[in-house]
């Protein structure tokens, strides 16, 4: 009986040694292609047919679009945000630095009322005393 539990633990095993797949073989690499750029504002790979450079980075031709009128760019007609990375065209950037300055100033305002306000409480805190 023994005899022939060991035959068919035997068999069992050549059946799972042919069900294994093939170990994968590590070549030189000849076939390997590297792995392909990222578009700067969908961050999805880009390939050759639909990528498009401007200020150094990689787009694809549909992204490089000003950000608030979806209106596609010309080269010449496009305008990068620093900060933010964000494509504009002339018109939308100009309106975009200039709601930055006003809130720059507005903020220097600010600032400074609120100095000439903790300047005056702590003058009338001096005088009390």
């Amino acid at each position: 009986m023994a005899a022939k539990w060991e035959k068919i633990q035997q068999k069992e095993a050549k059946k799972a040694e042919k069900g294994k797949m093939p170990e994968k073989k590590t070549g030189n690499g000849r076939f390997c292609l590297p792995p392909p750029d990222k578009c700067s504002l969908c961050t999805k790979n880009v390939y050759r047919a639909e990528q498009f450079q401007c200020f150094g980075l990689l787009y694809h031709v549909n992204c490089f679009r000003c950000i608030d009128c979806k209106q596609a760019l010309r080269v010449e007609k496009a305008h990068r945000c620093q900060q933010s990375g964000d494509l504009y065209c002339r018109v939308h950037f100009k309106l975009m630095e200039e709601n930055r300055s006003r809130k720059m100033l507005s903020l220097e305002e600010n600032n400074n009322n609120n100095e000439m306000e903790t300047a005056q409480v702590e003058e009338e805190e001096v005088s009390d005393i």
